[in-house]
């Protein structure tokens, strides 16, 4: 593998996990708001 490409995984994965937490967090507050229950 050559680093260009190991680069553009590595991207790939860093803007999947930005987006993962993103709903992550968001599914999180949404399930607070609807619920008011405590984890």
């Amino acid at each position: 593998m050559d680093s260009s490409s190991f680069a553009a995984e590595n991207i790939k994965l860093y803007i999947h996990c930005i987006i993962y937490q993103c709903f992550k967090v968001k599914s999180c507050y949404d399930n607070t708001a609807n619920s008011q229950v405590t984890n």
